[in-house]
């Protein structure tokens, strides 16, 4: 009996646990907590498993190339060239 009782009660405790961060994460608050300094910015499928990524990390862009089996880095555009870009796309939408 006090075995059902403890696993029960473990069971309850991490079901608990998990609603909680998933709440919070979900909530206002969890734009507070601590995001990923890799930032996901598009995908393109190019194969049933095979898919072009881009990435920001550091301020730099990173094209990606993902198989099932490996990731390989293609492209990379430094961050004075993101910058750049992200200004000249501004300037022909408004213009």
């Amino acid at each position: 009996m006090d075995l059902v009782r403890y696993f029960s009660g473990l069971i309850l405790a991490g079901s608990l646990l998990f609603l909680v961060l998933w709440l919070l994460k979900r909530s206002r608050f969890g734009a507070m907590l601590p995001s990923s300094p890799i930032q996901f910015v598009h995908q393109v499928g190019v194969g049933p498993r095979e898919k072009l990524v881009i990435i920001r990390y550091q301020g730099n862009e990173y094209l990606l190339g993902v198989t099932a089996h490996s990731i390989t880095r293609l492209e990379t555009t430094p961050q004075n060239q993101v910058q750049s870009m992200a200004e000249d796309q501004s300037k022909h939408s408004q213009g």
